[in-house]
């Protein structure tokens, strides 16, 4: 986080937090209906995922993850 706000003016950072929540809310969404493609549209295809699990680096590691989550969880919402 100190990398992502150093440097910047205060209302420069104020301005990162709706494309935060606009994201939140596109990753929730997708999850919630199970459909992996826009799942990882929200994460960068060298992102990493960190879970209680394990972590998971890359796309091909993060939709890993969230497949098994799918199968473990068909109704989870």
């Amino acid at each position: 986080m100190r990398r992502l706000f150093a440097g910047r003016k205060p209302q420069e950072v104020v301005t990162l937090m709706p494309d935060a929540r606009a994201l939140k809310d596109k990753l929730l969404a997708a999850f919630n209906a199970h459909d992996l493609d826009r799942v990882l549209q929200c994460h960068s295809r060298d992102g990493v995922l960190v879970t209680p699990s394990g972590v998971a680096e890359g796309h091909d590691q993060i939709a890993s993850f969230y497949e098994e989550v799918f199968k473990g969880s068909p109704t989870c919402a």
